[in-house]
């Protein structure tokens, strides 16, 4: 009978993990290879092609904080993105240093995505710009809870609301940006950014940041700074100006 006890318990304790969202560290390096993507041979036209890609798009860095590249006739492409709100040189710098990490964790695969804070690069065979299929989404949580879960839920969703429409409705050089505040409880002050990638439309942009903001509430709930990533758009926020980090 205690064994069927400990059993059950366990089967109870395995069905509540399987609906947990797992989150990474704050501003951690995130590296993803897509399984599906298929393996490409060292020295292979597929090789030479990414690189060329890989090349122009770290090249492009220097002049433009998002960047879309292909190399050779098969379409390879390579893509760069920066968080808006990131000086122009720390922008070459995180992208630059990106690329060659990313192809080291994620040797001869086709397709593959890496999120480092404040920058976003990704390769692959026809990369869909304007309709990402979402197999990339990452979690940044803070292991610190705040006392008031229901007043920083509130202020979230009031800041959200206010921040959506202010990015929807400007397109920057940077891509539908927008950065802001608001105090809540005693004393406290949320800060935080939503960003959508250059080349998605109003509608996408919308329809990705809703989605973002969907799953932080299962990742992050409570946590007192926690970020969700996406190859098409991320949203972050903190108690202090992350901006300086």
């Amino acid at each position: 009978m205690e064994m069927k006890s400990i059993l059950l318990f366990l089967v109870l304790v395995q069905g509540i993990l399987n609906h947990v969202v797992m989150g990474e560290p704050l501003y951690a390096d995130i590296f993803r290879c897509k399984k599906d993507s298929g393996d490409f041979l060292p020295k292979s036209t597929y090789e030479t092609n990414l690189l060329d890609a890989v090349k122009i798009a770290s090249e492009a860095a220097k002049t433009s904080t998002f960047f879309y590249s292909k190399g050779g006739s098969r379409v390879v492409a390579a893509e760069s993105f920066c968080a808006a709100y990131l000086k122009h040189v720390d922008c070459v710098s995180c992208v630059n240093s990106t690329f060659p990490l990313l192809l080291k964790n994620c040797q001869n695969k086709k397709h593959a995505l890496a999120w480092r804070s404040k920058c976003m690069v990704e390769y692959g065979l026809d990369i869909n710009l304007s309709n990402h299929d979402h197999w990339f989404v990452a979690h940044e949580t803070s292991a610190n809870k705040t006392k008031d879960i229901q007043g920083l839920e509130n202020t979230m969703k009031a800041l959200v609301d206010k921040l959506l429409k202010e990015a929807l409705k400007n397109k920057e050089n940077v891509g539908r940006y927008a950065y802001g505040t608001m105090p809540y409880g005693s004393r406290q002050t949320l800060f935080m950014v939503m960003q959508c990638s250059y080349p998605l439309s109003e509608q996408d942009c919308n329809k990705c940041l809703l989605r973002v903001y969907g799953e932080m509430k299962p990742c992050c709930s409570g946590a007192i700074a926690a970020a969700t990533l996406t190859s098409g758009c991320y949203m972050r926020y903190a108690h202090d100006d992350f901006r300086s980090r």
